[in-house]
């Protein structure tokens, strides 16, 4: 000691004093290794622990000129909410000067201000030393490059600031040079002590106290954004807006004391919008109190708050008053997001808050107006005109509570919530109406059922948050909607084939939870209010509504499995169908008493019974018939229909079984002649085959050739004029879901999809009269296009396959053809009217004595003119009206 004295007496004269006598000459080394030591830490002091693996080497050498030198390398030490990790030590010195450098990774200060690659240099000698800080990082202390001379005092010290900066919060902050701050033990003095960045800026100024012969310093803020500031020691509550004011600091070697009235404008607190807020507040290091007096005199925040808060009080540190006056109680969202969300309303009255901050306990009577809640697991919505609230020492007593819908339908409810700080709740609450909005949710709020419910019904909410139990007893008295998708899709949503690469690592999910616990038990009766939807495919979009009667039972939770029992029977309603994902027909349910669904568990294992009619109107029955060899009449080849298509589901709903048969009215002829019974009897035992009329039936509206053969009949021209306005249904749907799907794959809405279908008669190529009337070919022509230098040049590119229906094209050798077609369309004009085009287009046709592919190349103009009427003026644009919006109950929320 009496070595490192000599050293340390030349580096800080005025701290340390000259060793009594010269030390004898000495040259050693200390080396200081740990391992798993940070068992032990606590034992020099509670707080401190780590200091594993610590290696420290220094020597003295106390001969001729004397020189010592310092390595330590610290892989971490921490001490209460202070730490250090991988910090080096690298220290060299004789009887003159001292270097000094200490390099850290990252330190950690606090609960919320981390900054990584620190490092610090010093070199002293003769009570002057030269620090330079200089740190980096990606918190809210970006950046620090801080430059100073300290020179040491008897009794305190001098700081000179040199220029220096540091960024914080993106912005950079510069401090002046030449300030200067002395701090001594009965004196403190700053001059030309500013900060600066933008228009904030704070100052250090000197004030002489009242009656005695000290000073104190003030720190005068102007325009400084609290935000940038708070957040280095607070991430929650959010404290943000624009402070100005002064904070006087006294008796910093004594009782050290602060005080500070400052004014924040555009206050935030979190997400919530303030205003103005007057601040006063005054802290004593002898009794570590702080108190405060804060004034929030703005409309929607009007209160006022007492009160304080003992640093030397570890369990209940709190203890303010706060006096509402009409005051918004958007804050006790954060308390109960849980359960309940939106949380809006008014409130007046005082309130205690005392106890751990974390834990509050309240105490006091609130007056509540206008407010409201949405319930999470419902949806709905509810609002409150008026309640008196009782906060006592166990938990919110509500009283009788009346509560609307957005239809103003009226429910009440009454309990009182179980709280201490808003911890270890119980809840006890029950609801009672007549008739009230029950459930009003989405598919993304439960994926397992959902819609829109109104009806009678008893409603509570028992048990502590880790097992809440929420009962429900409803029955519908109003129009109600309801949805269960089948989770089972037919059709996949994910296609096994496109494989995504990942690069990078995925970010840990930051764990949630609050151990928050319900489990739901709804007891719905259902009647023909309600509209059930059972969604076979919500990709294809087959779903089947229906309107009927029955009781259900379901049972879901945030743990637990949804359960469903119950049988539904179905008086009235449709099946849904999409044709390949295209096309939809509905097929019409019958309210024989033979229709149901059967819940038994597992929602979608439910059993199916059901049997759906799709009608097929004035059908030609001479395109089934044909040449087939049945003793069919004239009357009954050249006979015209309706169908009824019969599709019989059965068994599981997550994978029914669908059977198709055919039927016909009373009366048709069909229906009445045996031959043609017994032929539509062999049709319906063969599958494909009747899959292939049933298809032919809802998509094109007509029958198929049966196995492929002529279609003979004046009429046939005319059918094929019908199929091909019916297939226009299929075209737009097609074109439209391809050219979504062109977009997703390159987030390009250039891109566009086009598909066109026809069905004609090869005879009609050739100037077969006979072989005309026969529908036996098919041209699929599908398109795509790019528009290129901003919708300037349009190139398109597609083929037609052209094929037969059967075996008796009058084209015998034209079984496939692949037409491709090419075009290339310059606009020529501003107005994207005229227009250069360059194509080569192959079809269908005869050549001489050939027949297949044609091909024409060549360059074309055109020029496009928008009518709307072909004689007579054009309306003016300012003459047309907008029809006034009558839909006032969609603008209802």
């Amino acid at each position: 000691p009496n070595s490192l004295q000599a050293f340390f007496h030349n580096y800080f004269p005025s701290l340390i004093a000259k060793p009594a006598k010269k030390p004898a000459p000495q040259n050693f080394i200390v080396a200081i290794k740990t391992g798993i030591f940070e068992k032990y830490a606590p034992i020099i002091n509670k707080k401190l622990s780590g200091l594993n693996y610590l290696n420290i080497v220094g020597a003295v050498n106390t001969s001729d000129t004397g020189s010592f030198f310092l390595l330590g390398d610290v892989p971490v030490v921490k001490y209460d909410k202070y730490a250090l990790y991988n910090a080096s030590i690298n220290g060299s010195g004789n009887y003159k000067s001292l270097d000094l450098k200490i390099d850290i990774k990252e330190a950690q200060l606090g609960d919320s201000l981390t900054i990584p690659q620190a490092a610090i240099t010093l070199n002293a000698s003769n009570d002057k030393s030269k620090v330079h800080i200089k740190t980096s990082g990606i918190n809210a202390l970006n950046e620090a490059d801080l430059f100073g001379d300290v020179f040491t005092l008897e009794d305190g010290f001098r700081l000179h600031f040199n220029p220096s900066s540091f960024v914080l919060n993106d912005k950079k902050w510069k401090i002046e040079k030449d300030g200067e701050l002395v701090v001594r033990k009965n004196f403190v003095d700053a001059k030309n002590v500013k900060f600066t960045q933008g228009f904030q800026e704070i100052s250090v100024e000197t004030e002489e106290e009242d009656g005695g012969n000290t000073n104190n310093l003030i720190m005068k803020l102007n325009k400084v954004v609290l935000g940038d500031i708070t957040q280095l020691f607070l991430k929650d509550p959010r404290l943000e807006g624009e402070t100005s004011g002064d904070i006087r600091l006294g008796d910093f070697f004594g009782d050290f004391t602060a005080d500070a009235e400052l004014k924040a404008e555009q206050f935030r607190f979190n997400d919530d919008s303030l205003g103005l807020v007057n601040v006063q507040a005054f802290y004593n290091s002898k009794n570590g109190q702080i108190r405060w007096n804060i004034q929030s005199p703005n409309d929607g925040y009007s209160f006022n708050s007492k009160g304080s808060y003992n640093l030397k009080d570890s369990i209940a540190p709190l203890n303010t008053t706060i006096d509402l006056y009409n005051s918004k109680i958007d804050l006790v969202d954060m308390f109960l997001s849980d359960l309940f969300t939106d949380i809006k309303g008014c409130a007046s009255g005082q309130l205690q808050i005392k106890g751990n901050p974390e834990k509050p306990e309240l105490l006091g009577n609130i007056s509540l107006r206008n407010a409201g809640l949405l319930v999470n697991y419902t949806q709905v919505y509810y609002t409150i005109d008026s309640a008196e609230l009782k906060f006592e020492e166990d938990g919110i007593n509500i009283g009788e509570i009346q509560v609307k819908d957005k239809y103003q339908n009226k429910g009440l409810v009454k309990g009182k919530l179980f709280e201490k700080g808003f911890t270890n709740m119980v809840f006890d609450f029950d609801m009672s109406t007549d008739k009230l909005l029950l459930i009003d949710t989405k598919q993304k709020d439960n994926e397992n059922f959902y819609g829109r419910a109104i009806g009678k019904a008893t409603m509570n909410l028992k048990g502590p948050e880790a097992a809440a139990k929420m009962t429900l007893v409803a029955e519908a008295n109003d129009s109600s909607h309801i949805y269960i998708p089948n989770s089972y899709s037919r059709e996949s949503g994910d296609a096994d084939f496109i494989v995504f690469k990942q690069y990078g690592t995925e970010m840990t999910e930051k764990d949630s939870s609050s151990g928050f616990n319900l489990s739901v038990d709804l007891d719905i009766i259902a009647n023909n209010k309600v509209q059930i939807d059972v969604i076979i495919d919500d990709l294809t979009g087959d779903v089947i509504k229906a309107t009927g009667n029955g009781r259900l039972r379901i049972k879901a939770g945030s743990t637990e499995p949804l359960t469903m029992k119950g049988r539904y029977t179905i008086e009235k309603g449709s099946y849904d169908f999409n044709f390949q994902s295209f096309i939809k027909k509905p097929f019409i349910l019958t309210g024989d008493g033979n229709n149901y669904i059967e819940w038994n568990g597992d929602p979608f294992l439910a059993d199916l019974h059901i049997d759906a009619r799709y009608i097929a109107e004035n059908i030609n029955l001479g395109d089934l018939i044909g040449n087939q060899n049945y003793s069919f009449s004239d009357k009954m080849r050249g006979a015209r229909t309706d169908v009824i298509v019969v599709a019989e589901l059965r068994d599981k709903l997550m994978q029914p079984s669908i059977q198709f048969r055919l039927d016909f009215p009373q009366g048709s002829v069909a229906r009445t002649d045996p031959s043609f019974q017994q032929f539509i009897t062999r049709i319906e035992r063969d599958e494909a085959e009747i899959l292939k009329q049933v298809s032919y039936l809802i998509v094109f509206g007509g029958f198929a050739p049966q196995g492929g053969s002529n279609l003979p009949g004046g009429q046939t021209l005319l059918a094929s004029t019908g199929i091909n306005s019916i297939s226009s249904l299929l075209t737009k749907e097609v074109n439209k879901a391809v050219s979504n799907l062109l977009y997703k794959i390159t987030g390009d809405k250039s891109w566009r999809f086009d598909i066109n279908t026809s069905v004609y008669s090869s005879g009609s190529l050739i100037n077969n009269v006979q072989a005309a009337s026969s529908l036996d070919r098919t041209r699929i022509n599908f398109k795509v296009g790019k528009s290129l230098l901003n919708d300037n040049v349009i190139v398109t590119f597609g083929n037609d396959f052209d094929f037969s229906l059967g075996n008796s094209s009058a084209i015998a050798n034209g079984q496939v053809q692949w037409l491709p077609d090419f075009n290339v369309e310059f606009v020529l004009s501003r107005d994207k009217k005229l227009r250069a085009i360059v194509f080569s287009k192959n079809s269908m046709g005869v050549n001489g004595n050939n027949f297949g592919r044609t091909n024409r190349q060549g360059i074309s103009i055109s020029y496009r003119k928008d009518f709307e009427k072909i004689f007579g003026r054009k309306e003016d644009d300012d003459e047309k009206s907008v029809p006034a919006n009558t839909d006032t109950a969609s603008s209802k929320k």
